[in-house]
Formats: C-alpha cells, sequence, structure tokens
C-alpha cells in the first residue's frame, strides 16, 4: 500500500505549488500594505480638510498626524490581534 507521499514526483509538485502560493501570498501581502497606506494618507488628507474648515488648523501638521493615527491604529489593532 502506497501513501501520498511514496512518490518522488507528486512531492516535488507538491513543494513547487507551495512555494508558487507562498511567492504570491507575500506579492499580495505588499498589495494590501501599500493600499492601507494610500487609504490612510488620503483619509487623513480629507480628515486634515475638516479640521482646517472647522478649527482652522494648519493643514499640513492635521494631515502628517491624521495620516499617521489612520494607519497606526488599526495597525495595532491587528498586530496584538495576531498575537493571541
Amino acid at each position: 500500500m502506497t501513501g501520498p507521499w511514496e512518490d518522488a514526483e507528486e512531492r516535488l509538485k507538491t513543494l513547487k505549488v507551495t512555494r508558487r502560493a507562498i511567492r504570491r501570498l507575500a506579492v499580495f501581502e505588499w498589495v494590501v500594505l501599500g493600499a492601507a497606506v494610500v487609504a490612510a494618507v488620503v483619509g487623513g488628507a480629507l480628515s486634515a480638510l475638516l479640521m482646517n474648515d472647522a478649527f482652522g488648523l494648519p493643514f499640513r501638521p492635521s494631515w502628517i498626524a491624521a495620516s499617521i493615527l489612520l494607519f497606526v491604529v488599526p495597525g495595532l489593532f491587528v498586530w496584538i490581534r495576531a498575537r493571541s
């Protein structure tokens, strides 16, 4: 009786498919991270515009602070959840 791992050719095929999937997931991870950065910067700009109009705060420092907050706070939640 032969098991699924008895054939060396099947093992090599499985290894190739697994490595390809890992590479694709790594690329996808970077794409998602880039999209999160873009969303944080755009959301920070919109928040800064609103704070500028509502409270008279300077645009650029508000934009920087809001962008960092919009990226770091959700990132901390994800990081904490992944650790537990």
